[in-house]
């Protein structure tokens, strides 16, 4: 491919890097999203721990979502290990969209629920984005 001045290669650069720009985006906003849940859940975060009443669920599981999301976040970031990444942005869209249902289920409206379903966006996104180092072959 050529630029407007001829130059080879450059607007296949510039594409491969704003896609690596993106990529880097969308995983940074999972990341702080999946590190600060884990805080919260770990801590069981009095807000945290009305949410999951609120949805019918017992306060343990906090625990064990914090777990997950610190093996998911340490997945995501790690260089390398491209299955278990891939088991990561499985096991975080499962969440999103059981947290999506879970608010639908119990009424809540709609400024409740679309983040979930947000961040299942962004989360989709990362993977269409991620590199092919972090890719299975």
């Amino acid at each position: 491919m050529e630029d407007t001045k001829g130059n080879k290669g450059s607007i296949m650069a510039s594409t491969s890097k704003g896609k690596v720009i993106a990529y880097w985006i969308t995983t940074g906003i999972i990341a702080l999203q999946v590190a600060s849940g884990a805080y919260f859940d770990l801590t069981k975060f009095p807000d945290f721990s009305k949410i999951a009443q609120h949805l019918g669920y017992p306060i343990y599981l906090l625990t064990i979502l914090g777990v997950a999301r610190v093996f998911a976040l340490l997945a995501l970031l790690a260089p390398r290990f491209p299955r278990l990444k891939e088991w990561a942005y499985a096991g975080l869209f499962f969440e999103y969209s059981l947290a999506l249902v879970s608010h639908i289920t119990v009424g809540d409206n709609a400024i409740v629920w679309i983040w979930p379903l947000i961040f299942a966006g962004i989360l989709i996104a990362s993977w269409y984005l991620r590199p092919t180092s972090r890719r299975l072959a």
